[in-house]
């Protein structure tokens, strides 16, 4: 391997890593450790509806979104405090 090979390469582990400043660090890759929030999610309870919903359905709807909400509040915290450093 040529030195220039071998700075490439360096180059892309940086990259991959996160370790290079400036906007290069969106070129990062993805921890599968920050995406283990997806791995809990339960598959959605609320049924289609052909009338209005009464509040129970319309609770248990908004407790599902809720619940999706914060699992994707996690890792978009885990991705933003990669990307910031």
């Amino acid at each position: 391997m040529n030195a220039a090979s071998e700075q490439r390469l360096i180059e892309k582990v940086e990259i991959l890593d996160g370790s290079r400043s400036g906007k290069i660090r969106h070129g990062a890759a993805v921890r599968i450790g920050d995406m283990v929030e997806l791995l809990q999610l339960q598959p959605i309870q609320t049924k289609k509806l052909s009338s209005p919903p009464t509040a129970e359905q319309y609770n248990a709807l908004l407790n599902e979104i809720v619940q999706l909400h914060n699992r994707l509040q996690v890792i978009s915290d885990a991705l933003a405090k990669r990307i910031r450093g």
